[in-house]
């Protein structure tokens, strides 16, 4: 494969956990494309290389980009300024970035005149490729990337694909939520790591509901037995304000990007 050459399908510049995701779903196709890492997070990309035989990867990032006609940025948002201002695409070449918070005008500044610009922001599931993916605009390289990771969540205004950033951006929150049960429980005597992995089984049944049923409020209603003990807690952060306070926090998330 010749450096310059277009020879590969994809590109990704910054091999980050949602790239190594993104690319071992794609490999995992029964007819998986080539692809080309820059070689940022060296160890990752090693073994991605190792496992894959379509992956190969690059000297470094100019060299990544110039070998495929569909570039995936995958960087860190603080990064993106000092590395894409580096880059020269061509304008036969198609942009799809999976950085929160960073507008398609703001890429296109970036990275000058290009095929064209999609955003997306999938999740670790696309590495099994059973995502179900946030992609803007419609009909673009992101939507026909992830439509062939589990599917596309296909929106139609780049605010809304902020508003899912935003809302995806929980995970954290959720996590710091069953720390604070299990450690309320290690205070009532149990081992920290018996409440921490008892925790853990409870939401992973919970969870697994999801494949099936993601109607929260039915589940919500479900699990709320009338008198139980799932009731009376729902209840009591309902009417400490506690929705309230996740609602005003998602929209002041959400006022800190500024709307493309």
């Amino acid at each position: 494969m010749a450096e310059g050459d277009l020879t590969a399908d994809y590109a990704v510049i910054g091999v980050g956990s949602i790239a190594e995701a993104i690319v071992t779903g794609l490999c995992e196709a029964p007819a998986p494309p080539s692809v080309v890492l820059s070689p940022r997070s060296r160890k990752r990309t090693a073994r991605l290389a190792a496992r894959y035989p379509t992956i190969r990867v690059a000297a470094d990032n100019q060299a990544a980009a110039s070998a495929a006609g569909t570039v995936l940025l995958c960087l860190r948002p603080q990064d993106a300024g000092d590395t894409l201002s580096s880059l020269r695409l061509t304008s036969e070449q198609r942009v799809i970035s999976v950085m929160a918070s960073v507008s398609a005008a703001e890429v296109a500044e970036l990275v000058g005149p290009v095929a064209e610009i999609s955003r997306a922001i999938p999740g670790i599931a696309v590495a099994t490729r059973r995502g179900f993916t946030p992609v803007f605009p419609p009909a673009s390289a992101a939507q026909r990337l992830f439509d062939d990771l589990g599917g596309s969540m296909v929106l139609e205004s780049e605010r809304l694909l902020d508003a899912v950033s935003v809302a995806s951006a929980t995970v954290a929150a959720h996590l710091a939520y069953l720390q604070t049960v299990s450690s309320w429980l290690a205070g009532q005597g149990v081992e920290l790591p018996d409440a921490q992995r008892l925790i853990a089984s409870v939401f992973a049944g919970a969870t697994a509901e999801f494949a099936t049923n993601s109607d929260f409020a039915a589940l919500v209603r479900h699990h709320a037995t009338p008198g139980g003990l799932n009731e009376h807690f729902e209840r009591a952060l309902r009417e400490a304000g506690v929705p309230h306070t996740v609602d005003r926090a998602l929209e002041a998330l959400l006022d800190t990007i500024p709307p493309s």
